[in-house]
């Protein structure tokens, strides 16, 4: 999992330390040595007994990993690893998690309804109002997205997560 994670740290911010998202990162920047290592670990680790809450998390690192574009990655096969990871470790970010997955693999309904009963816990995670400003971009609901981008700016930790949000809500804006 660390091997796979660690593969994409040189793309995961631009010259200015603005965050790139995983689905815009420079695929040419991620390590192939980690790639390929943490892959044969997953493989071995699959054939040694059930899976555990790491070895699933790692699989879906590994999904990421093997796409050659973000177009190209398995959204479905992604879902089911997180519906098997939501299983061991119910947890809201797990949960949230999912929804991204499902939206991702274009079923923006189910997205949608896989969120409401996280809207409680939580309500102050960026990334829990990052994903539902997408889903609203994706609908066409530009006032809500702009609204929701506008929370998770609020909620932002980090410079760069400040300027990435500010970027996307300009984007929608123009």
């Amino acid at each position: 999992l660390c091997l796979l994670q660690q593969s994409r740290q040189a793309a995961r911010l631009d010259e200015e330390g603005a965050l790139v998202l995983l689905e815009d990162q420079n695929r040419a920047l991620w390590n192939e040595a980690y790639i390929l290592e943490g892959l044969s670990l997953v493989n071995k680790a699959v054939t040694q007994g059930p899976a555990g809450p790491l070895l699933i998390q790692a699989s879906i690192a590994a999904v990421h990993g093997q796409a050659e574009t973000a177009a190209a990655t398995n959204w479905e096969e992604i879902k089911r690893l997180y519906i098997l990871l939501s299983r061991l470790t119910p947890s809201p970010v797990v949960l949230l998690n999912l929804a991204a997955a499902t939206f991702k693999a274009g079923d923006t309904v189910s997205a949608l309804q896989q969120l409401e009963p996280l809207k409680t816990d939580l309500a102050d995670y960026l990334y829990y109002h990052g994903l539902l400003g997408e889903i609203f971009l994706a609908r066409g609901d530009i006032k809500g997205a702009v609204k929701t981008f506008n929370r998770a700016l609020e909620l932002a930790h980090t410079p760069a997560e400040a300027i990435h949000i500010r970027e996307k809500i300009a984007s929608i804006l123009k």
